[in-house]
């Protein structure tokens, strides 16, 4: 897998850190690299089996903890991964939506193989 930008199109091109977070916020933000992370997680999703958020970054072979726990936010917001409705138990005991890849999640794949 390749992790320059010339690899997968910047999609999560949004704000990495909210403007009331401090600057130690925003400058660890920078060195993340965002679409590398994203395409990462969405490649958990690839087979079409429903997954929470933290299986998924499981899946994918992040450490639990990791600053990847936005990234199934930023593929749902992208229109790469949806919700099915169906529900299951987290780590920590409470439900949690289960998520599944969309169409235009596959063709990204497909668009971006490595």
């Amino acid at each position: 897998m390749g992790n320059s930008p010339d690899d997968h199109p910047d999609l999560f091109d949004w704000s990495r850190a909210r403007t009331s977070d401090p600057a130690t916020s925003h400058e660890a933000a920078e060195s993340i690299d965002i679409s590398a992370q994203a395409l990462t997680v969405l490649r958990a999703y690839r087979y079409n089996a429903p997954l929470l958020d933290h299986d998924a970054y499981r899946l994918a072979g992040f450490a639990p903890g990791r600053v990847t726990h936005q990234r199934c936010s930023d593929l749902r917001r992208a229109g790469l991964i949806a919700r099915t409705g169906g529900r299951a138990r987290t780590p920590s005991g409470r439900s949690g939506y289960l998520c599944q890849i969309t169409p235009d999640g596959v063709n990204y794949l497909r668009a971006h193989r490595g």
